[in-house]
């Protein structure tokens, strides 16, 4: 089983760097690399010295729908999110975090399973964990089958009613009965819905019954296991007026990254479910300017939205002593696009739809802000939680625990992680295979039906974060490319 690399750096020590950069912006991207790397190795040790192990009683697992790295632990100047960067200053913020798959019914599922989708078969939203791989233990089923008492609310698996047996109550989740209404004849289904106040929202209404369900556990001997998950930022981006208020307008985007790679197949870049709303150009647009920056600041004014929810939560936490006995992890199930490429939403294998926030906090276990470089998978967070939780795992699970990363014990680190997504291209079933390495992302579109790779993409992450060209043809990068074709076939064929 893999091992990682912790490559560690208090953040508060370049906070004033951090504050002038923005996510999609390769050069202060790189200066900030920089920074980075050249005061990661002279922390690193030193910090795991210093940190005694423990076990934790209590788990709070945090889950943000459709959630990019727009958040200032992450360098993103503009945003508005003091409650999760202060969570970030508490625990260990990973910068280089993948899911498997940017749709959210099997990234949820990977997360939950500790199985990949070519594992579990899941890679459409309408298959549930509990009809595809039954026989499974959960994250949540092995919690509870430990002792622990199990709650989720809010978006927690994709489908409200999945995997049953393994929380100890039924789910909580307001979002249904809204969308159901919403859904009646003659009623207006807007991208933006600006209200006076979050009183009646969705999350708004899980995030409390989930702080009731803190207060009681305080007072009780019971070890929990609580997954809260937010709908927002996914859309339609429905945000009170004081997150829309508290939102500057976004940067707009530069022309250069308005169009798809060039040298990219036609079908690498997709826009789906923004089109299923009122006030739109026609699918498949495009949007105008104005559009297009309205719906930027939505996104972040649901994000600002977000980071207050959580903040809420994070208080209940403090507030009724669960603090220093109970581990958090924030994770969002994949990334997502705001115009860039000219598209939106995710449903790519590209960087922007499969990086992902992870921030992990093992309060009394670790030393507070730091980072890790490591390559960390989705599959991953499963084995993690419970080795903080002393737990046993499963035989069936596929990643790796990164416990040793948030402790700053680990020297080895993974070669890669591992994503795809599937297309239908002129009645031809494609599987787009990709592979992450340390630099560079590499994807084989591959015939599901007779295995031939029918075209390929490669990108330099280490120039940009949102590279504009198609390396795959660059002959000076052949054996780049055939190293990481050599992964792709071991990963996808079983070895």
């Amino acid at each position: 089983m893999a091992r990682f690399v912790s490559s560690r750096v208090n953040p508060f020590l370049v906070t004033n760097v951090l504050k002038d950069i923005c996510m999609f912006s390769p050069v202060k991207f790189l200066l900030y690399g920089a920074l980075l790397l050249s005061t990661v190795h002279a922390t690193a040790h030193a910090a795991a010295d210093s940190v005694a192990v423990s076990d934790y009683k209590n788990v709070l697992l945090i889950i943000v729908d459709d959630l990019r790295a727009d958040l200032g632990v992450y360098g993103d100047s503009q945003a508005n999110t003091p409650h999760i960067d202060d969570l970030a200053e508490r625990g260990i913020v990973f910068d280089r975090a993948y899911a498997h798959q940017a749709i959210c019914a099997p990234s949820r599922a990977s997360l939950f399973t500790g199985l990949r989708p070519k594992t579990t078969g899941i890679r459409r939203l309408d298959q549930p964990v509990s009809e595809w791989v039954p026989k499974v233990s959960t994250l949540n089923k092995t919690f509870k089958n430990a002792g622990y008492t199990t709650l989720a609310f809010g978006k927690v698996y994709h489908h409200l009613n999945d995997d049953l047996e393994g929380w100890s109550r039924q789910p909580i989740d307001h979002e249904h009965p809204m969308r159901k209404r919403r859904e009646e004849p003659g009623q207006p289904n807007p991208v933006i819905d600006i209200v006076a106040s979050d009183r009646a929202l969705p999350d708004r209404l899980n995030v409390e019954q989930a702080r009731e369900a803190l207060v009681a556990l305080s007072s009780s001997e019971d070890r929990f296991f609580m997954a809260v998950g937010t709908h927002k930022p996914h859309l339609p981006f429905r945000v009170p007026q004081s997150a829309w208020d508290a939102t500057a307008n976004r940067q707009p985007i530069s022309p250069d990254l308005q169009q798809p790679p060039k040298g990219a197949p036609p079908w690498s870049v997709v826009a789906l479910e923004i089109w299923n709303y009122d006030d739109l150009p026609e699918k498949p647009g495009p949007m105008s300017p104005a559009q297009t920056q309205r719906l930027r600041r939505a996104y972040a004014a649901s994000i600002t939205y977000v980071d207050t929810l959580i903040g809420d939560l994070l208080q209940t936490v403090s507030d009724t002593g669960l603090a220093d006995d109970t581990l958090i992890v924030l994770w969002s199930d994949h990334g997502y696009k705001l115009g860039e490429y000219g598209a939106w939403s995710k449903h790519t294998t590209h960087e922007v739809d499969l990086k992902i926030p992870l921030i992990v906090v093992a309060p009394q276990a670790m030393p507070q802000g730091s980072r890790s470089l490591a390559i960390v998978e989705t599959v991953d967070i499963y084995p993690t939680i419970l080795d903080f939780a002393g737990i046993e795992h499963p035989k069936h699970l596929e990643g790796a625990s990164f416990k040793g990363v948030v402790l700053g014990q680990s020297d080895v680190g993974k070669k890669a992680a591992y994503s795809e997504i599937t297309r239908w291209v002129s009645g031809v079933k494609l599987r787009g295979q990709s592979v992450r390495s340390d630099r560079y992302r590499y994807t084989a579109w591959v015939s599901v039906a007779s295995g031939e790779v029918v075209s390929k993409e490669l990108y330099d992450h280490r120039t940009e974060l949102l590279p504009t060209l198609n390396l795959a043809d660059n002959k000076k990068l052949a054996p780049v490319l055939d190293a990481l074709e050599s992964l792709r076939f071991r990963h996808w064929n079983g070895s």
